[in-house]
């Protein structure tokens, strides 16, 4: 663990104030929305799958989260108005060395990813998750560390055959292409046959 001693706890001092005066880049991009139907549609092409319940993650490769009531939301929004921000803040204030700690977070911290670059809060973890970025980031601008790693997170880490999907997704426009022409052909022929002359005054014969 990175050893900042008491300026750990100097920079313990409110956030906000910090973040308005020194809003990083990235604060007002907004939370990205998990989309658990697009994984359960990857499934077949998913070629492996890591678990684990002490891992570490880069906070700002966090994108976005599962939770509804965040996505859409800029960061520096969910600071200011995250359902549980308020205490986060106090205990961010009072401990800041926990964002230091390797041991296993509890409660748990969960994310998902599917391709180990761009991570979702996939549960518990929303409020300490955005208060990390902004801690980490006022760190690093006083000079006081460089930490982007959080430790002792839970993680479902799914890799998967990009190709393999592409190369089904256009198979399958194919197909529905060809389908759609042997339709339209279909269509035209039935059309021709079922056509009966028609004379006015007369009136039609068939035979048969």
């Amino acid at each position: 663990m990175m050893d900042t001693g008491s300026n750990i706890i100097q920079a313990g001092a409110p956030i906000d104030a910090w973040v308005s005066q020194n809003r990083p880049h990235w604060s007002r991009a907004a939370i990205d929305r998990w989309d658990e139907n697009r994984l359960q549609s990857l499934m077949p092409f998913v070629r492996s799958h890591y678990w684990s319940d002490r891992h570490s993650v880069n906070v700002f490769a966090v994108v976005g989260t599962a939770h509804p009531d965040y996505c859409g939301m800029s960061w520096e929004q969910f600071l200011a108005a995250g359902k549980r921000m308020r205490a986060n803040k106090a205990l961010l204030e009072s401990n800041p060395e926990y964002y230091f700690d390797t041991g296993v977070k509890l409660p748990t911290m969960l994310f998902v990813s599917l391709n180990g670059k761009h991570w979702y809060v996939n549960g518990d973890g929303n409020h300490r998750t955005c208060l990390a970025k902004f801690h980490f980031a006022r760190l690093s601008a006083l000079g006081l560390a460089t930490q982007t790693m959080i430790h002792g997170v839970t993680i479902d880490d799914y890799r998967v055959d990009w190709r393999l999907h592409d190369a089904y997704l256009k198979l399958k426009e194919a197909l529905r292409a060809a389908r759609s022409t042997v339709a339209g052909e279909r269509a035209a022929r039935n059309g021709r046959g079922l056509s009966v002359p028609h004379w006015p005054g007369r009136r039609p014969r068939l035979e048969g």
